[in-house]
């Protein structure tokens, strides 16, 4: 069977593109995700990053976002990189699972979902959610690219 390829957006600051991929890539999809260790230290300039981004995101048919709302991240290249899946017309699927800190007045990234969650064809509480009905839609449905 024909597979879509997927393009992970989220934060950068931990290994769970990895995971994701590698879950994936089992399920014999195409994974493009371009972030490397050297957008944990903001190694490029930001032009950089949006052509790099940019272009991944024109080989991919589905773009997975993941906000997970209990790290203190502001999103913002996250939210640029659903804003140009949807206008290249790719499919957007966005999980938004954990919750602020205890504590915190004023969460940094609270607001930057709102905008890529208004895009979406869909939006699941977790990041194993979104994967399950991604797999399960692929499956029941067939992929025709």
């Amino acid at each position: 069977m024909n597979r879509p390829t997927v393009y992970l957006a989220g934060h950068v600051h931990d290994d769970w593109r990895a995971r994701v991929a590698g879950i994936l890539k089992t399920w014999g999809y195409a994974v493009t995700a371009p972030h490397d260790d050297v957008d944990r230290v903001g190694g490029l300039p930001a032009e950089q990053y949006m052509v790099r981004d940019l272009l991944a995101i024109r080989q991919a048919d589905i773009v997975l976002t993941w906000f997970d709302l209990s790290k203190p991240y502001k999103y913002v290249g996250t939210s640029a990189e659903c804003g140009l899946a949807k206008g290249l017309g790719k499919i957007l699927l966005v999980a938004i699972s954990g919750a602020p800190e205890p504590g915190t007045s004023e969460y940094a990234g609270a607001a930057s979902y709102e905008f890529p969650a208004g895009l979406a064809d869909r939006v699941y509480p977790s990041l194993d959610a979104a994967l399950d009905a991604l797999h399960s839609a692929v499956e029941r449905n067939g992929w025709a690219s």
